[in-house]
């Protein structure tokens, strides 16, 4: 009851006085309430189609007042529970708020007896929709569980205290019974032979309480035609209408537990209306997925959601509008590539990974599905309508790939679509400036690795002048890049996308090697050096600097000139005369 998440409510009143009282009542108990506020009831039914509120709290001004605003809630959300707010609260008013579809009657004269009743009200409201999902749940699973036996090659059939209560149609086919016809309610003895059915009786009873082990039962059938037939049983234990029972399977072929365990645990990963992979596996699968590298080409996530899908819901119900929803889904499962991924994201929304050979095809992908939901003409019972979406694109990096900031790419790509007026693909800036700054360093790693094997960096030396007169024989020492036709590239060019590439240790090695030797010609005996822009700092020109040089490469100081270096564009070297050495 005091979870973080806000808690939506609607207060219908004249005026905006009980909004506040209210709000500050159950938030003064613990309850992160948002209330909105409606002055009217014409606007009702919108608001609780959009807000889905928790609770409807309404201040009713006449007895006619509080008839329509109990009609409407019926109407359009009759789970949601109503309190009518009173000056003063007695029997009568009581009986009359309950008359007229309401749970209670309080009122601000007694903020005990309000709050008490507004947590009852919620805590019953939130147990019954998590009862209702808990029996949608285990309704849609059973259906799966029916809907992979019914086809199943496999003869099932499912027994309890001997007695037959389901058997698949590979079953009524093995034992000859026309089409049509049933074997519900009839004893399962009555299908074998007589001297083999005290052992099916006892594997029965054994695999009932557990203690059958995983083997066939090799007995002798009798058909509907009266001749028999030698069949090897598998014993299983289940559940039928909530009670234990016994499946008997005869396989079609030789039995494939793993198989059998991969389709029933895929059967439960799905959304049973659409076909595609529920939230969390859809996320997991897609977590693995980009765990590897693309083998080529492209990956980008797509979020698709419908436009103005309140207003489908509107004009079908909202039970039609799931039939919608799975027929809008069966447009996109047609468009799907082998290697995609896709689930239902959560309410209308659907997540997409699209592998393809370049941007272009993922952009023309992308056109033609929003173009063909856009001429689909959906139908549910009598009427037809037609329906939009807008779908985001983001574009996944090729390494590191982080999935939280992919979706959250994709979701406001969404986001800006829709602002847009939908109907369209949707794209990020950043999602084109991540595939431009790729490209570019695809171009620029390949020259600096050619430039290092040939040799083609520079250093220019440029004297440093005293303002006193003295010559300090100090240099700074700049680094460049000469191209194949020998025209210098300046650091601001190609540093970037060494950064980037982890290619600043092999620039860093020759800037090194290069400054020492220019250090060489300078009379290395008298003076001592330091290497600006690279991952270490030599003092002085001797073996020992450059162990000394080693360990700076190591040291926690190099990697806090990692941060520096996109602000220290050129490479130099200093060497300087000490007077006194």
């Amino acid at each position: 009851m005091t979870g973080e998440a806000a808690v939506p409510l609607i207060v219908l009143s004249p005026s905006r006085d009980p909004v506040e009282a209210i709000n500050a009542v159950l938030r003064r108990a613990g309850h992160p309430v948002h209330c909105t506020w409606l002055p009217g009831v014409r606007d009702l039914a919108d608001a609780l189609a959009q807000i889905n509120p928790e609770m409807l709290v309404c201040a009713p001004a006449s007895a006619d007042d509080a008839a329509a605003m109990g009609a409407m809630r019926d109407a359009v959300a009759p789970e949601v529970p109503m309190l009518f707010l009173h000056e003063a609260v007695d029997e009568a008013v009581i009986a009359a708020a309950l008359r007229c579809g309401a749970r209670d009657a309080v009122s601000l004269g007694n903020i005990e007896r309000l709050r008490a009743v507004a947590e009852r009200e919620l805590r019953a409201f939130r147990l019954e929709r998590a009862l209702n999902g808990t029996l949608l749940s285990a309704r849609n699973y059973r259906n799966q569980l029916e809907a992979v036996l019914a086809r199943s090659n496999d003869a099932i059939v499912q027994v309890q205290e001997g007695i037959v209560v389901d058997a698949n149609p590979a079953w009524l086919e093995l034992f000859g019974i026309e089409e049509g016809g049933t074997i519900t309610g009839q004893p399962l003895m009555d299908l074998f032979e007589d001297d083999c059915q005290p052992a099916l009786k006892g594997a029965l009873v054994a695999c009932q309480q557990g203690r059958w082990s995983d083997h066939t039962l090799k007995t002798s059938a009798r058909l509907a035609d009266g001749a028999g037939i030698a069949l090897e049983l598998l014993l299983a234990a289940g559940e039928f209408d909530g009670e234990p029972c016994v499946r008997l399977i005869v396989p079609a072929r030789r039995r494939d537990e793993r198989q059998l365990e991969s389709e029933l645990a895929d059967a439960l990963r799905r959304d049973p209306g659409t076909g595609l992979l529920h939230r969390r596996p859809l996320l997991e699968a897609l977590a693995e997925r980009l765990a590897s590298p693309a083998r080529a080409g492209v990956r980008y996530l797509a979020l698709i959601r419908p436009d103005s899908f309140a207003e489908v819901e509107r004009q079908v119900g909202v039970a039609a509008s799931e039939q919608v929803l799975a027929e809008f889904a069966g447009l996109i499962k047609a468009q799907l590539a082998p290697s995609d991924l896709a689930g239902r994201f959560g309410g209308v929304s659907f997540l997409l990974l699209l592998e393809r050979g370049n941007e272009r095809d993922i952009e023309a992908w992308s056109d033609q599905l929003v173009t063909r939901i856009r001429r689909h003409v959906f139908r549910s019972g009598q009427k037809t309508l037609t329906l939009a979406c807008t779908l985001g694109l983001a574009v996944v990096p090729q390494h590191d790939a982080d999935l939280d900031a992919a979706i959250a790419d994709a979701l406001e790509a969404v986001r800006r679509g829709r602002r847009a007026g939908g109907a369209r693909v949707s794209r990020l800036d950043r999602s084109d400036a991540d595939t431009r700054v790729q490209a570019y360093d695809r171009i620029w790693v390949t020259h600096i690795k050619a430039a290092l094997m040939a040799n083609r960096f520079r250093l220019v030396q440029q004297p440093i002048a005293s303002l006193h007169g003295e010559d300090q024989q100090m240099f700074d020492v700049l680094v460049r890049m000469l191209d194949e036709q020998g025209k210098e590239v300046l650091p601001s060019e190609f540093m970037p996308a060494a950064e980037r590439n982890d290619l600043l240790r092999n620039i860093d090695r020759w800037v090194i090697g290069a400054s020492l030797s220019f250090a060489a010609q300078r009379k290395p005996d008298a003076s001592s050096y330091a290497c600006r822009r690279t991952a270490c700092s030599i003092l002085r020109s001797s073996p020992g600097s450059i162990r000394r040089s080693a360990r700076a490469r190591r040291s926690p100081s190099a990697s806090a000139s990692r941060s520096r270096r996109r602000r220290d564009r050129p490479m130099c070297c200093s060497s300087r005369r000490s007077p006194g050495r």
